[in-house]
């Protein structure tokens, strides 16, 4: 089917083109609407007490690393944070438009697994600025209630227990918009594919549906025909 076949088809339906195109005049408006969610990072540092050596939790850097590891799998539960390629992608930009990640930064690259530091990194994103605060909030106390209960399992004294610091010593948190121009695009080219399907789809259920005024009008003049006239 060439283009000319197409535009005669959906001028053969027009009726069915505007009612898509109506609909995609309410997809463009949405889409052209502007959309911001808001992102949170900190990073949770893992320090050995003073008196290191009464804890075997934090007696060496090693165990600071694998701790972090540890509380990191605890506080996400069954469902782990998900791995991308580069640490700078935000959770809005994976598709997550409420809530938080924790993650060991692994020092391996893609193709190696490898954790160095005794460090969390402590994710969050929101539709508003207190959507991702809170967010934020609850992903620090999972972290927090967890190193704790791991510690009180192994009866750890107060004065020799792990102790976290964030840095920076307050989350930060910024603002994220998409490109409303790529976003026009893409919605544009889909909703012209979508029109010139409808049109199709139309155009091919009416040629296989039977006219019936036509054909009861063919049977009338079939059962009408005139007698010969004898000779």
């Amino acid at each position: 089917m060439t283009i000319w076949d197409l535009l005669v088809t959906m001028w053969r339906q027009r009726l069915a083109v505007l009612v898509c195109a109506a609909l995609s005049l309410v997809v463009l408006q949405a889409v052209a609407t502007e959309q911001q969610v808001y992102n949170g990072r900190v990073s949770v540092m893992f320090l050995a007490p003073k008196d290191a050596p009464g804890n075997a939790l934090a007696s060496t850097t090693a165990s600071l690393v694998s701790m972090a590891g540890v509380v990191s799998r605890a506080a996400n539960g069954p469902h782990d944070a998900p791995r991308t390629v580069s640490a700078e992608i935000t959770l809005a930009s994976m598709g997550v438009g409420s809530g938080w990640s924790i993650r060991q930064p692994n020092a391996g690259g893609q193709w190696e697994t490898r954790y160095e530091d005794p460090v969390l990194d402590v994710r969050s994103t929101g539709a508003s600025l207190q959507e991702a605060q809170a967010s934020m909030t609850e992903a620090l106390e999972r972290i927090d209630t967890e190193l704790t209960l791991l510690q009180d399992a192994e009866d750890v004294a107060p004065q020799l227990r792990i102790r976290t610091e964030l840095s920076p010593q307050e989350p930060a948190f910024t603002a994220q918009q998409g490109s409303r121009m790529r976003a026009l695009a893409i919605a544009g080219v889909l909703c012209a594919i979508a029109t010139g399907a409808v049109a199709l789809g139309v155009d091919a259920v009416r040629s296989r549906t039977p006219n019936r005024h036509g054909a009861d009008r063919s049977r009338s003049r079939r059962g009408h025909r005139r007698a010969p006239v004898p000779v």
